[in-house]
C-alpha cells in the first residue's frame, strides 16, 4: 500500500524552537526552528519512503474556535519574533523543494489535515500523520497513524488504533469526548471539576461519547455533570477537528518531488544549511565544516554566541557534549580547533561521515586534553566508531554530582555558583564554551574541596568499567520467566479466592481505600495503636496476627510486585539482538555514591525467600563452559564503622572472626555462646546494622516488634558494649553541624541539613544521614574501587552486575581455579582498614546458585 505523509508544519517548527539551541546564520537570521523541521522531514521521508506528501499550517488569523469561545489559547505567549520570521523560511524552502503546503484564513492545520483523511478515504493509502499536538490522535483508524514527537525533534513515537485503546481504554475518535470531560491545558480549555484522567478514560470506556453520559441521571449526578452539561458539549465542539475545510487539491500535487534541484540547492545554501545540502547530494568545495550551527569558523562563532576563546595558559583541548537518552545515543557536538562539529548518531542517516575522522582522532589523541558532560556515554560513541578513548579529563556532570550529591540539575550552568564566573549561561552555546574555558577551573574546585580523589580515582575511571557491563549484559533464560510467570499467577489467583473466602466478599486487594474497608469495617479488626485504617506494608505486618487474612494480603501483594517488577518485564527487555538483558549503570542520582540501575532495578533484586531465589535462577551462564560467579562483601559497613569509630571491642571482633551478630546477642542479651538462638542472633544483627542507620528506639521496637523501652534498654546496653561507636556518632554530628556536610574515608561529601531544624522529625531525619553516609558512602566507594582495580587487572573475566556489596561474573568453568583466588585478593585488598575485609565468593550455573 503506498503511503502519504500529512506534516502538522505549525507544530512540528515549535517544538524544533524550543527543542533546539538557538543558533543563526552568518547574517544573523535565526534558523534553529528551521533546521530542526528540515531534519525531521529528511527523517521521515527517509524512514517511512512515502509516495506522497503535503504540509499544513495555521493562519495568524482568528479561527472559528476563537470567535465561538474568546479564552481559546489565550494564555499562549505572542510568537517571538525570531520564531515567526522562520516560518517563512521553511515555506520558501518548501517552495523550492516542490513540496505543497496549505493554509487557510478560520481554519487551524489540524483542521486541514482531518480534511485531507476525510478527502484521500477513496484512495487506498496508508495515512501518517506527524505532528506535536496530540490533538489529531482522533483521526486515528485502520490506516490512519499518528507519528508523535515526543523529545525534541528526535523520538517518535507511533500511535495506531491497538496501541491508543491500550493507553487510553476507548476508540480513538472517542478522544473529543474524552477532552470535553478533562479539558485541554494547551488550549486553555477548562474541564470539569472533579473529573480526572482515570474517571474520564473510564467515563468514555463505558458510554462512549458525552451525550449519553449526560443522558444517565445517575452517573450525571454522581459526578455533578448536570451543571456543566453546557461546557462538556461546547468543549466537545472546540475538540472536534473539522473534516470539510475547503481546500482543493489533486493526488498528483502530492507526489514527493526530487529534491535535487538547483532551486533546493540554492535556498539550503542561502540559509547555510550545509549538512542537509550534503545529504541531498549537493557536492561543492566552499561548504565546509558543516555542523549543528552551520559555518562554524572563528568569525562566524561571533555571530551565534559561541566565542571559542584562547587561553594562553594552557594546551589545545576538545569539548565532546554528549545527547543522550539512558540506552540511546543521540548525538555528539565537538568542539576543536576553533570549529565546531555535529554528529547525529540516533539518525545514522544523517551522520557526518565527511568529519568522522576529526571526531577519532580527537578521541584517540592521547596528548589531547578532553572535557565532556558524560563519559561514559563517550566510551560508546568510541566504541561505535572503533578508537579508544584516551585522556578525559573531566566529565562535568560526575564533578557537579561530587560537589552536591543532593543537586537535581547537573548541568554545566550550574557551576556558575562555585566557580563565580562571571559569564552568561542562556543556552548550550554558552555551556560549550564555558566548559572549554573554565573546565581547568573545575578541576582545581575539586581539587580545593578534597574531592580530587574520588573523582579521579574512583568516579572517572569507573565510567569505561559500568559502559562495559551495560554493553555485556547477562543472559536471561526467557523460557524459565514465561513458565515462572505461569506459575506465580497461579499461586496469586489462589491467594485471591482464599482471600475472598476470608473475607466474605470479592474486592481490589491492591485497593488501599477497598481493603481497608474490608479489613476494619467488615471484618472489625482493630487498628493499630497510633493508627486510623492504614493499609501500608508496617501496618500489616504489625496487625499480622489478627486475622488469617492479613498474611495471605501481605503474601499477595509482594508477589504481584514480583511479577510486575520482574517476573513478567525482563523477558520483554532482553535484547533481540544480543539475547542478553542490559541494565543501565547510574553513576549520578543517589546521596551516598551508590550505584542505581533501570530497565530493570537489578539493585533491588530479591534475594530472601523463594520466589526470589526462583528469579535469580532465570539469570544464567551463556554457554555450556561458563558459569556465573558472586562476590560478596561480608559486612562491609559494620567493618567500615568499627574502622571509623575505632571501637577496640568491635575491632576485636571482626580480627578474632567472630560471628559479629552472635557476639552482640551474647553481649546484649548477656548469653553464653550455646545458648544464642537464632532469634536473638536475628535481634541482634537488626540492632548491630540498625546503629548504622541512626535508628530510635521507637523505630527498632516497630522493626523487631518489642516495646520501646525494651528497643532503648536493648540500643544501650550495645552502646555499652560497644562505646566508642557511640562516641564516633555524637563526633560525626557535632562535626556535621559545624562543617554542614560529611565525608567518606575517601572523601566523598553529603551536605547535611536540619540538624538544627525546629521540627522534630525533621532534626531526627538529619541525624541519621549524618550517621550512615560516611558508612554506606565508603562501602560505595571500596566496591567501585574494585570494579575499576578488577577491569585493570584481571584478564579474561568479564563483570555482569553490580548489586550494593556484589559484584556478579561471568567466567570460563576452566578458570575458576585461577580467577576466584584474583578476585576475591583484589577486593579484599583493595584499602586498608583497621579490620580486614572478607569476601564471601561462589558459583554457579545460574545467579541463584551462585548466590546459595
Amino acid at each position: 500500500m503506498k503511503k502519504i505523509i500529512l506534516v502538522d508544519g505549525s507544530s512540528v517548527i515549535f517544538r524544533a524552537y524550543y527543542a533546539l539551541p538557538k543558533f543563526t546564520t552568518s547574517n544573523g537570521i535565526p534558523t534553529s526552528a528551521v533546521y530542526g523541521f528540515l531534519r525531521m522531514l529528511l527523517r521521515i521521508l527517509k524512514d517511512e519512503k512515502p509516495e506522497y506528501i503535503a504540509v499544513a499550517f495555521d493562519k495568524k488569523a482568528p479561527t472559528f474556535r476563537h470567535i465561538e469561545y474568546k479564552e481559546y489559547k489565550s494564555q499562549r505567549p505572542k510568537m517571538p519574533d525570531e520564531l515567526s520570521v522562520q516560518f517563512d523560511i521553511v515555506k520558501e524552502i518548501l517552495d523550492a523543494i516542490g513540496i505543497r503546503y496549505y493554509e487557510l484564513e478560520g481554519f487551524e492545520a489540524d483542521d486541514i489535515i482531518a480534511t485531507f483523511v476525510e478527502k484521500l478515504k477513496k484512495f487506498e493509502l496508508e495515512i501518517l500523520i506527524l505532528s506535536s499536538d496530540f490533538d489529531l490522535a482522533q483521526l486515528i483508524q485502520k490506516n490512519v497513524k499518528l507519528l508523535i514527537t515526543r523529545k525534541g525533534v528526535t523520538k517518535i513515537e507511533v500511535y495506531d488504533e491497538e496501541r491508543f485503546v491500550k493507553e487510553f481504554g476507548f476508540e480513538p475518535t472517542h478522544l473529543v469526548d474524552y477532552k470535553a470531560l478533562l479539558g485541554d491545558v494547551s488550549d486553555n480549555i477548562e474541564g470539569v471539576k472533579g473529573i480526572g484522567e482515570k474517571t474520564a478514560s473510564k467515563l468514555i470506556s463505558e458510554f462512549k461519547n458525552v451525550e449519553d453520559i449526560l443522558k444517565n441521571e445517575e452517573v450525571a449526578l454522581k459526578f455533578r455533570l448536570k451543571d456543566e452539561e453546557e461546557k462538556i458539549l461546547k468543549n466537545k465542539s472546540l475538540c472536534m477537528l473539522v473534516k470539510d475545510v475547503p481546500v482543493k487539491f489533486e493526488i498528483d500535487d502530492l507526489k514527493v518531488p526530487d529534491f535535487k534541484t538547483e532551486n533546493t540547492h540554492k535556498a539550503l545554501k542561502k540559509y547555510e544549511f550545509n549538512s542537509i545540502s550534503k545529504e541531498f547530494g549537493f557536492k561543492e568545495g566552499d561548504l565546509v565544516n558543516d555542523s549543528l550551527f552551520g559555518n562554524a569558523n572563528k568569525e562566524e562563532l561571533k555571530s551565534t554566541n559561541l566565542k571559542i576563546e584562547d587561553r594562553g595558559d594552557s594546551a589545545e583541548k576538545a569539548v565532546l557534549y554528549v545527547s543522550s537518552n539512558e540506552k540511546r545515543l543521540e548525538n555528539v557536538i565537538l568542539v576543536y580547533n576553533e570549529s565546531i562539529y555535529e554528529f547525529d548518531f540516533e539518525n545514522k542517516l544523517f551522520l557526518d561521515h565527511r568529519h568522522l575522522p576529526i571526531l577519532k582522532d580527537v578521541l584517540l589523541n592521547a596528548n589531547l586534553e578532553k572535557y565532556t558532560n558524560n563519559l561514559k556515554m563517550l566510551y560508546k560513541v568510541a566504541d561505535y566508531i572503533g578508537v579508544p578513548l584516551n585522556n578525559v579529563l573531566l566529565d562535568s556532570s560526575l564533578a557537579l554530582y561530587l560537589i552536591d550529591p543532593d543537586g537535581e540539575d547537573f548541568s554545566i550552568k550550574n557551576f556558575k555558583r562555585y566557580l563565580n564566573a562571571e559569564i552568561e549561561i542562556a543556552n548550550l552555546h554558552d555551556e560549550l564554551n564555558f566548559l572549554k574555558n573554565y573546565g581547568h577551573h573545575i578541576l582545581e574546585y575539586l581539587k580545593k574541596e578534597g574531592l580530587e580523589f574520588v573523582f579521579r580515582n574512583i568516579e572517572l575511571p569507573l565510567a569505561k568499567v559500568l559502559y562495559n557491563m551495560e554493553k555485556l549484559g547477562i543472559a536471561i533464560d526467557v523460557e524459565y520467566f514465561e513458565r515462572l510467570n505461569d506459575e506465580i499467577d497461579a499461586r496469586i489467583q489462589e491467594l485471591e479466592q482464599k482471600i475472598y473466602k476470608l473475607a466474605g466478599i470479592s474486592f481490589n486487594i491492591l485497593s488501599s481505600k477497598q481493603l481497608s474497608s474490608v479489613l476494619y469495617e467488615v471484618l472489625g479488626i482493630e487498628f493499630p495503636k497510633g493508627y486510623s485504617g492504614g493499609t501500608g506494608s508496617s501496618i500489616l505486618t504489625e496487625i499480622s496476627n489478627s486475622h488469617p487474612i492479613i498474611p495471605l494480603i501481605i503474601e499477595y501483594r509482594h508477589l504481584v510486585k514480583l511479577k510486575n517488577t520482574y517476573i513478567e518485564p525482563i523477558p520483554h527487555l532482553v535484547s533481540k539482538e544480543t539475547g542478553r538483558l542490559h541494565t543501565i549503570y547510574h553513576q549520578i542520582g543517589t546521596s551516598t555514591g551508590r550505584l542505581r540501575s533501570t530497565n530493570p532495578n537489578l539493585q533491588n533484586l530479591p534475594v530472601k525467600d523463594e520466589w526470589g531465589n526462583k528469579i535469580q535462577r532465570g539469570f544464567i551462564a551463556q554457554g555450556e563452559n561458563n558459569v556465573l560467579v558472586s562476590a560478596d562483601y561480608s559486612q562491609i559497613e559494620l567493618r567500615i564503622l568499627a574502622h571509623l569509630s575505632k571501637d577496640k571491642n568491635l575491632i576485636e571482633s571482626f580480627l578474632n572472626k567472630e560471628d559479629i551478630h552472635k557476639r552482640t546477642a551474647m553481649e546484649i542479651f548477656n548469653l553464653k555462646e550455646s545458648e544464642v538462638t537464632k532469634e536473638k542472633r536475628n535481634l541482634a544483627k537488626a540492632i548491630n546494622f540498625g546503629i548504622i542507620y541512626g535508628i530510635s528506639p521507637y523505630g527498632l521496637s516497630k522493626q523487631i516488634g518489642i516495646s520501646k523501652d525494651e528497643a532503648k534498654e536493648y540500643i544501650e546496653r550495645y552502646f555499652n558494649r560497644y562505646p566508642m561507636v557511640r562516641e564516633y556518632i555524637e563526633k560525626e554530628i557535632v562535626l556535621a553541624k559545624e562543617k554542614g556536610e560529611t565525608r567518606t574515608i575517601f572523601g566523598r561529601r553529603r551536605f547535611i541539613h536540619g540538624l538544627d531544624d525546629k521540627n522534630g522529625v525533621i532534626r531526627e531525619s538529619a541525624k541519621r544521614i549524618a550517621i550512615n553516609s560516611p558508612i554506606q558512602g565508603s562501602a560505595a566507594d571500596i566496591i567501585k574501587l574494585a570494579m575499576v582495580e578488577i577491569e585493570n587487572k584481571i584478564k579474561d573475566i568479564r563483570i555482569l552486575l553490580q548489586i550494593h556489596d556484589e559484584l556478579v561474573f561471568e567466567i570460563k568453568r576452566d578458570a575458576l581455579i585461577e580467577k576466584l583466588p584474583l578476585i576475591k585478593n583484589t577486593m579484599e585488598n583493595i584499602c586498608k582498614l583497621s579490620v580486614p575485609l572478607e569476601v564471601d565468593i561462589s558459583y554457579g550455573r545460574n545467579l541463584g546458585e551462585a548466590r546459595t
